[in-house]
């Protein structure tokens, strides 16, 4: 790496308090993520209420987000499943 350059930093923001707070305060520093992601998952309703909220808060704030979700296509073993609480 040359001098002056970085590593790329991407936060996993799992729309809880301890993610959350990590990235108002990376902001509050100045350090913004490269990308912040978040894992698209079946969520308890106060969770699905605020994942729109602090998407928009991110924009606001210049931090560049994505939801990511696994689209199952092959399956190796059967029955497929579709979540993780599938499994449960």
């Amino acid at each position: 790496m040359s001098a002056g350059s970085r590593a790329p930093v991407v936060a996993a923001w799992g729309a809880g308090t301890n993610s959350t707070a990590m990235i108002i305060e990376l902001v509050r520093r100045g350090e913004i993520p490269d990308m912040t992601l978040l894992a698209a998952m079946p969520e308890q309703p106060h969770t699905r209420r605020l994942i729109p909220v602090f998407h928009q808060w991110m924009d606001d704030h210049g931090v560049p987000n994505e939801v990511v979700e696994y689209q199952a296509r092959f399956f190796k073993h059967w029955p497929p499943y579709t979540s993780l609480l599938d499994e449960i």
